[in-house]
């Protein structure tokens, strides 16, 4: 028995995958080139879906099993066109409505649901994605805090040393925000700018004047 299923939601991966951003008929037709037939499943109440998905599964095993039939009764002529299910669901449909203390529609309605997040948390950046497990999309989140140096240095460049500053919150929106023009040379002049940032408070001990 032979059954191929994709999910598009995507798992646990932090952006819409390639098939997720395909309408039905590109989807169909690519399967439909492989030799598959595609069954679609799709919704956000999982009760519904479930009996969907339920009651498609089965129309696919019935399909194998005809395919299966025929070519013991006739033998192989050609290549099988076997049945493919392709479901469609929302990311973090089945997951908990509240995740401490905050439901998940407040959380969503404050951060989105799939844009790229950056936090600039003074403390441990551990506490902070410690709090979002179980949040949609929790591989977008990014967050900068306290990196235990001990170093006495300028006010500044200890904001460098935990790579806080606004510099490197700039490059980080450029880094991760999608078709960013000229990302690489966007970062590549924030490095610029902390590299002289870094050589000014070697030779003279205080911020390079102007430090962002």
């Amino acid at each position: 028995m032979r059954l191929f299923k994709h999910a598009l939601n995507g798992s646990k991966i932090s952006g819409p995958t390639i098939w997720g951003r395909e309408t039905d008929e590109h989807i169909h037709d690519f399967l439909d080139g492989h030799g598959y037939e595609a069954f679609f499943v799709e919704g956000s109440d999982p009760t519904k879906v479930h009996q969907d998905f339920a009651a498609t599964l089965e129309a696919a095993v019935l399909r194998i099993r005809e395919i299966q039939t025929d070519a013991r009764r006739h033998g192989f002529k050609e290549r099988p066109v076997w049945p493919a299910i392709v479901l469609r669901t929302p990311k973090g449909w089945t997951g908990p409505k509240v995740v401490d203390g905050v439901p998940q529609e407040t959380f969503i309605s404050l951060f989105t649901y799939n844009k790229p997040v950056i936090f600039a948390f003074h403390g441990y950046p551990a506490v902070v994605h410690g709090l979002l497990h179980g949040r949609p999309e929790p591989d977008r989140f990014h967050a900068r805090g306290y990196i235990e140096e001990g170093t006495t240095t300028t006010p500044f460049d200890m904001v460098v040393l935990n790579k806080m500053s606004r510099v490197h919150l700039c490059m980080d929106a450029i880094r991760y925000a999608p078709n960013i023009v000229n990302a690489a040379k966007l970062i590549g002049k924030g490095e610029e700018i902390l590299t002289k940032h870094r050589q000014y408070v070697q030779e003279h001990f205080d911020d390079l004047p102007g430090s962002p």
